[in-house]
């Protein structure tokens, strides 16, 4: 069988993945640097919810939505790094 970290990391994988596009769009629609500000926040509170978790349904869980910050916070740097070169170059 399976262990339990094993399976919240392929989890993590899978979301991860799964969401690179979508949140690129998100990031696209809204402002890029709110975008990456709420990754980074979901991916601080998804990390104290992982270390804190009293089960394996709730480090799976957490590992999913931990997936889903990090792919929000991802897609949307590299506009906020272009925003802040082109503002160098000024």
């Amino acid at each position: 069988m399976t262990q339990p970290n094993h399976l919240g990391s392929r989890r993590f994988a899978l979301a991860f993945g799964l969401t690179l596009v979508p949140a690129g769009r998100l990031g696209g629609r809204v402002r890029a640097p709110q975008t990456v500000l709420i990754g980074l926040l979901l991916f601080a509170v998804t990390g104290l919810i992982c270390g804190a978790a009293p089960n394996a349904v709730v480090l799976i869980i957490g590992r999913l939505l931990r997936g889903v910050a990090a792919a929000c916070s991802l897609r949307s740097d590299r506009p906020v790094a272009a925003d802040v070169l082109r503002a160098e170059a000024r």
